[in-house]
């Protein structure tokens, strides 16, 4: 389903990006205290003390707003990966686990509110890819550097 035109514009604001950071800390209170899947949108938006159309100018539904947090989530990941390390290493295991210290917080409120599964799988094809393209560059690298050396060789 495609997004209002007027909605990508309004997501830059400082006010929208309070509303959004308030309605993903309320989320993540109520999953800390119950199941995702029994939160329902109303206790989403009196928790952030926010109306429901506030919430609908940001979100579709409580899911869209949950692949929002998990978003950032792998966008924060990456981030932290590719820390101190410029890229250079395939697996920055460091990183991932500094991001992983980092993100306690929502975790926790995704493995309490039963909706880590999908997080797990969000999260493990963003790795993969991740390590996937690391390799795929080492190993063009390498490609390069045995042609040159052949091609001088002959």
């Amino acid at each position: 389903m495609e997004e209002p035109a007027g909605r990508d514009l309004k997501r830059d604001d400082r006010r929208s990006r309070r509303t959004r950071r308030m309605l993903s800390e309320a989320l993540v209170g109520l999953m800390l205290e119950k199941r995702y899947n029994t939160i329902t949108v109303q206790e989403i938006i009196d928790r952030a003390n926010v109306g429901r159309s506030t919430f609908y100018a940001h979100y579709m539904d409580k899911e869209d707003l949950l692949q929002g947090q998990i978003a950032d989530l792998v966008a924060r990941m990456d981030a932290h990966m590719d820390e101190h390390t410029e890229g250079k290493r395939v697996i920055p295991s460091l990183e991932l686990l500094r991001h992983i210290y980092e993100s306690r917080a929502l975790i926790h409120a995704l493995v309490r509110g039963s909706a880590i599964e999908p997080v797990l799988k969000t999260m493990q094809a963003h790795f993969s890819k991740h390590v996937e393209a690391r390799l795929a560059r080492r190993l063009q690298g390498r490609y390069h550097l045995c042609s040159s050396i052949l091609s001088r060789s002959s």
